[in-house]
C-alpha cells in the first residue's frame, strides 16, 4: 500500500516542489493550498500530515488543535519560518 501524505502549504512553489519530491519517492500526496477547513477531517485518512503554520485563512496552530481534538493519532511534521518559542512549545505538546 502506498503511504498517503496530506500536505497543507499555501506557497505554490514550495507546495509543487514537495509534491514532486514526495511523489517521485513513492508517496501519494494530497495537497491543500486553500480551503483549510477540510484538513482536520482528512488528517484521519492519511499516514502523515505536513502542516505549514503560517496560512492566509487560518493559523496552522488552529488546524493542529482541531486535528488533535478529533483524537487523530496521525504524525504531524510542522513547516514554518516562525521562530517564536510559544509556537514551538504549542506544537510539541
Amino acid at each position: 500500500m502506498i503511504p498517503k501524505i496530506l500536505l497543507v502549504e499555501d506557497d505554490d512553489i514550495l507546495g509543487e516542489s514537495l509534491v514532486d519530491y514526495l511523489t517521485i519517492n513513492g508517496f501519494e500526496v494530497l495537497w491543500i493550498n486553500r480551503g483549510f477547513d477540510r484538513v482536520p477531517q482528512l488528517a484521519g485518512e492519511v499516514d502523515l500530515l505536513i502542516l505549514d503554520l503560517i496560512l492566509p485563512e487560518t493559523s496552522g496552530e488552529a488546524i493542529l488543535r482541531k486535528v488533535r481534538e478529533l483524537d487523530t493519532s496521525v504524525p504531524i511534521l510542522i513547516l514554518t519560518t516562525k521562530d517564536f518559542l510559544e509556537s514551538k512549545r504549542f506544537c510539541f505538546q
